[in-house]
């Protein structure tokens, strides 16, 4: 169960996270009040972190276009100080090169005062409940109390060999959730189609380098033609989205089929 403290300060996140797609284009996609709802419920506190995969997963399936919700997420990206936590941004757009981070950023009109000035507001806790007046009770009706039980206890001599049980199994399970979840991918089954390198696969999404020189050269119904067909050769294994950039580190293709909507953006 979360603390009190974690509840507020996640509900502080949202308010942030709500207001960078306020001041983005996503409202011409997507109602904010329909979609602040789903918003709470997104567990955006991972590992220590906060983690805007899952609302990035959300904006595509709501039906936002991947160059509209690229921009507030870097802005909450930019925020880490005001918001006290480390932001972990999703795998397409940690593939970004510094200046395409930069133009996106500078479509949400947010500054970090706002945001300062919004997680130091107070939050209005609810009054609580007056206490329920106590029943009398007849002295002539009471009746003696029932002895309670004793609970079975742990003999001393098993008490330590289950301490350092537990120990253990929390070291495991802290190893587990820190992990790198990221995989090198040979890329076989674009070979055909295009020439990548350096795959790397994270859940369902899938990153690469572009190596083809004929890229360049191709015309942009071309471009989204082998985006689909990437796509539909890695579909079976999972892969949802592929993010493939250049050299430089620049996406030039930002494909998707999350939430069931074909996204294709190519550049």
């Amino acid at each position: 169960m979360e603390s009190p403290e974690l509840t507020q300060r996640h509900r502080r996140w949202v308010d942030a996270l709500t207001m960078c797609l306020a001041r983005s284009r996503v409202p011409s996609r997507v109602e904010l009040r329909a979609l602040r709802p789903k918003l709470d419920a997104v567990e955006l506190w991972q590992n220590g972190q906060l983690d805007l995969d899952p609302v990035w997963k959300l904006l595509i399936a709501e039906g936002v276009d991947l160059e509209e919700a690229a921009p507030p997420l870097l802005a909450m990206k930019s925020f880490e100080g005001p918001l006290g936590a480390s932001v972990r941004l999703p795998m397409a757009l940690e593939a970004l090169s510094q200046k395409e981070e930069e133009r996106l950023r500078g479509q949400v009109t947010v500054a970090a005062g706002d945001i300062t000035q919004l997680m130091e507001a107070p939050i209005a806790e609810p009054e609580p409940a007056a206490p329920a007046a106590p029943q009398p009770s007849s002295p002539s009706k009471k009746a003696a109390a029932a002895p309670k039980p004793k609970k079975p206890g742990v003999a001393p001599f098993l008490a330590l060999p289950l301490v350092l049980v537990g120990i253990a199994i929390g070291g495991v399970v802290a190893w587990w959730q820190l992990r790198d979840t990221s995989k090198s991918m040979a890329m076989n089954e674009s070979e055909a189609i295009v020439h990548l390198e350096q795959g790397k696969r994270e859940g369902v999404a899938l990153t690469a380098r572009l190596a083809d020189p004929k890229w360049e050269g191709l015309a942009k119904s071309d471009k989204r033609a082998i985006a689909d067909k990437l796509l539909d050769a890695y579909a079976p294994s999972g892969v949802q989205q592929v993010v493939i950039t250049d050299a430089g580190g620049k996406v030039r293709v930002n494909a998707s089929t999350l939430g069931g909507v074909r996204v294709v953006a190519v550049y």
